[in-house]
């Protein structure tokens, strides 16, 4: 897909200058191999920082988040309960009975509301690196989209 090379390249590109040497390729190449198979979104605090931070000033805007969460919708890699939005509550019917909720899907825009409002603990409209690693749900997200079927022409053998 055309929306993963410029992520591929952020995540390649450990220096930040623009160019990807073949140390960095290679490096970038083992991280992504390596995360792909990870058992778990844990060790990927830093590459998924890395590869959201699209313009290197070491913060996210809502611009960079938006950017990435729409990718993570398209390619199915939004953790299940972020995707469900609180949309009432049904009253008892019966006395017996206990009130029901009722929810619906979010959409690509209320997901990034969701996200800034969850990781932005200060307001400032961007999240820090430090504020980032308070959380796991993008991180869990970015190792579902690294795991999703739009990776396996990268990695064709995972298993």
């Amino acid at each position: 897909s055309a929306e993963l090379v410029p992520l591929l390249c952020r995540l390649l590109d450990a220096d930040g200058d623009g160019v990807v040497t073949e140390r960095e390729f290679l490096a970038g190449q083992a991280l992504v191999f390596a995360a792909s198979r990870a058992g778990d979104a844990s060790a990927l605090g830093d590459a998924c920082f890395r590869a959201l931070d699209v313009d290197g000033d070491g913060v996210l805007s809502r611009e960079e988040v938006e950017a990435a969460v729409r990718l993570m919708v398209r390619v199915r890699a939004v953790r299940p309960e972020d995707q469900k939005e609180n949309a009432g509550q049904l009253r008892k019917v019966h006395k017996w009975k206990k009130p029901v909720r009722l929810h619906k899907q979010r959409s690509a825009e209320s997901l990034v509301e969701y996200y800034m409002d969850m990781y932005d603990a200060n307001g400032d409209g961007v999240i820090s690196k430090e504020e980032f690693c308070q959380h796991n749900a993008l991180q869990q997200n970015f190792f579902d989209l690294l795991n999703s079927a739009e990776f396996d022409s990268i990695f064709p053998a995972r298993e």
